[in-house]
This record gives C-alpha cells, structure tokens and sequence, in this order.
C-alpha cells in the first residue's frame, strides 16, 4: 500500500501506523496466543504493576505483542481480539516518570484515571502524562502502539536544547489527553518509520548512534507538540492549563486532610469560585469536588500499598486523607478501584 506523505487524515496516519507494526511480526520476542499468555506478558512487563482480566474467558479469541526499542525509548505493540470485555489496570506510583502515549491502530477503548474518563479510537493518540491508579478497557478487536518517554530525557533534552527552541518551557499535560494524529503528523510519521525499520531482520537503529539521534528527534518532535512557554503551546495543540488550576491542585495536595471546599480552594488561587469550576470542567473534565476526592482516594491507596493489614489502619489512612466515616471511604474505594482498601493492603 503506497501513502502519500502530506495525507493528514487521521485514518491515513493510523493506518501507516499500522503497516509499520505489522513489521513487527518478525521479531524474535514476537509473542501470540490466548488469555493466560496477556495475563502473564502484561504482568510481566509491566513488573507485576498491570492486571489484565476478561469478562468472559471464552470468548476471548486471541493476543500478540512485541516490544523494540530505540536507543532508551521503549516502543510496544499490542493486540487483542476478543468478543468479551476486556480490563487492563495500571497502578504506578503518583511521581512515576514516563509520559506514555498510546496510538491506536485499530478499533478503540475506554480510559479512566481518577475523575477523568476519555475514550479513543483509530486515529488518535491518549496521552497519559501521570502516574497512579488507571483502567482502560475495550471489546473486540484493539491494537495499540505505546510509547513509553521519561520525563527526565525530556528534561534533558530541553537543558541541553542548542538552538533554544525549548527555553524556558515545561510540560504541563492533564494526566489523560486525546489528541487527532492529525495535529501530531510529524510525530506520528517518524514513529511508523522507526517502527517499519525497527521491524526489519536488520535495522538501521541497530547502530547505537543513530539509535541515540533517532530518538533525540523523537524527544525532539514531543517537544514541538507538548511542551509550552508561559502557558502558552509552542505549536497551539498541547492541551496546558492555566497557572491558577495548577496552584489548585498544589493546595489540594496540600490539604487532603482538611474539610475545604470549592470556595476555599478558589481564594487560595485568587479566581472566582465560577472561574475555578470551568477551569476544572474544560481541562480535567470534572468539577473541583470530583477532582480532589479522587486526589484524595489515590493518596490514600498509595499509603495502603505500603502497610500492613489492620482495620485500625483502613481507619487511620480515610481520616487522614479527609475522610470523617470509615464506610463511606470504602464505599468511594471500591468505587475507583474496583477493591476494597483491605483488599489492597492484603496485595
């Protein structure tokens, strides 16, 4: 199939995305087969922090996966097929550093982190620029490439930026974006590209120092799509939010504990309570409510993971992460993480 390089359909660009996966078959770690064998790939690579389970067992048909890399970056392929729902949770650590952007090829899934929920289809790229509790889910066919980026190579490449594009800039993302591969062509190009070579018996990428440069214009070409300079896109796309939500969310952090609520937390950011509620609404899709009772829930999950088993401790961590009744925290647990706390502290 030939592709005409200035075609920017989403369509287009994913299905070029998908050619150059289909290179992928080839590799020596290329691995398929049924339900036990995504269980124990996806608990593998993902050292045990990912869980993946289906509605229906038998009617799960089939799963393939391949991961290569270039230079430091890893790049995965992945594909299921099944006529059941299918789950995959994700608990990383709240500062964990990897901006993960996952292109999907074929069909189109479900992504929830805290109060966000987004769906993606064909044609577009979840990014997924924070650490914590995520579920994604799908039914059919699904297949993805996902990209896994350090913030600290990003870091670096913005310190080591010769020709100061970069200066002064930071990467702001909402922990869930959606973004048309349209508005990320580039990108999305040198991806299948390296993908295509990396698939081949012998790649060019093989050398380290064009591996290291490839992935420097990967950093690169992030940048351009992500990265901002006071608030403002260097290229329009990234979806930055305002200071003020910013300092919002810092005085949530800061005061889990506390009973505050929405006017609060609007005078600490010196904006209208009104202000604050469409800030929250366009660029978190939530309200600040929503908002920090998940930021409190993923907190209070994360000291779980640390301690020991005692109901004592359930009742010690819901108060000190804002919460005045032991059952109502349990009943918002479960609610976001499909567990109870005491089943988190047995894990």
């Amino acid at each position: 199939m030939r592709f005409d390089v200035a075609d920017s359909r989403p369509a287009h660009i994913a299905e070029w995305l998908a050619n150059g996966a289909q290179r992928l078959a080839h590799r020596k770690n290329f691995a398929s087969g049924g339900m036990a064998l995504a269980q124990r790939l996806i608990g593998d690579v993902s050292d045990g922090r990912c869980r993946f389970s289906v509605a229906d067992p038998r009617r799960f048909i089939d799963f393939a996966a391949c991961e290569v890399k270039l230079g430091g970056t890893v790049i995965r392929f992945m594909r299921w097929n099944s006529d059941t729902d299918c789950e995959k949770v994700t608990a990383r650590a709240p500062d964990r550093g990897n901006v993960t952007l996952h292109y999907v090829l074929r069909g189109e899934c479900e992504a929830i982190q805290g109060d966000s929920r987004v769906r993606v289809r064909a044609g577009q790229v979840l990014i997924k620029a924070a650490g914590g509790h995520t579920i994604k889910r799908w039914h059919g066919v699904c297949e993805m490439l996902i990209v896994f980026v350090t913030r600290d190579a990003l870091v670096r490449m913005m310190a080591d930026d010769r020709l100061g594009a970069f200066a002064d800039t930071t990467i702001d993302l909402a922990p869930l974006t959606v973004v048309d591969l349209s508005s990320m062509a580039t990108l999305a190009r040198f991806v299948a590209t390296a993908v295509a070579d990396l698939g081949e018996e012998s790649s060019s990428f093989d050398e380290p120092a064009l591996a290291a440069q490839a992935e420097r214009t990967l950093h690169l070409l992030f940048l351009k799509n992500f990265a901002s300079k006071n608030g403002v896109p260097c290229d329009g796309t990234a979806n930055i939010v305002p200071f003020y939500l910013r300092r919002a969310e810092n005085f949530m952090r800061e005061n889990l504990a506390r009973d505050i609520d929405v006017g609060a937390i609007a005078a600490a950011c010196g904006v209208s309570p009104r202000t604050l509620q469409y800030a929250f609404k366009t660029y978190r899709n939530s309200s600040p409510a929503r908002y920090l009772k998940a930021m409190r829930l993923m907190a209070a999950r994360s000291v779980l993971e640390r301690q020991e088993a005692s109901a004592a401790r359930v009742a010690e961590v819901a108060q000190r992460h804002g919460y005045r009744s032991v059952a109502q925290f349990s009943r918002d647990y479960r609610s976001q993480f499909c567990e109870t706390p005491s089943d988190t502290l047995r894990r």
